[in-house]
């Protein structure tokens, strides 16, 4: 074999000796990213039960597992209580109102028939 040969065969060693070592190295990889995967697979697998029995007792703490009802419910009942305000402040101000009417008229009318009265 000539040297030119020999050193063309050594290189093509050396290159597959390269090329084998980087296929090591990344099925190493490939096998440390497959193993993490199952790992994080497992763990969100678990915190996704986790979340399930969360929701289900938050769900439970409601009559009848109704979230919906149960915040309609407070709708009504938030109306409810606006109304009531309102119907009271129309009535504070209509007393307000009638009764400072009243009171002008009072004042009016007696200070008529003091001066129906004439001079004293």
């Amino acid at each position: 074999m000539t040297p030119e040969a020999r050193l063309i065969k050594m290189s093509d060693n050396r290159d597959d000796t390269i090329i084998l070592d980087h296929l090591a190295t990344i099925n190493e990889k490939v096998d440390r990213l497959i193993e993490q995967h199952k790992e994080t697979r497992t763990i969100l697998e678990d915190h996704m039960k986790g979340e399930e029995h969360l929701l289900k007792s938050f769900a439970d703490a409601f009559p009848n597992a109704d979230l919906a009802g149960h915040r309609n419910y407070h709708d009504a009942v938030i109306q409810k209580e606006r109304a009531r305000k309102e119907f009271f402040q129309k009535l504070t101000f209509e007393l307000a109102k009638w009764g400072l009417i009243g009171f002008v008229g009072w004042v009016v009318a007696n200070l008529w028939m003091d001066f129906l009265k004439g001079p004293k």
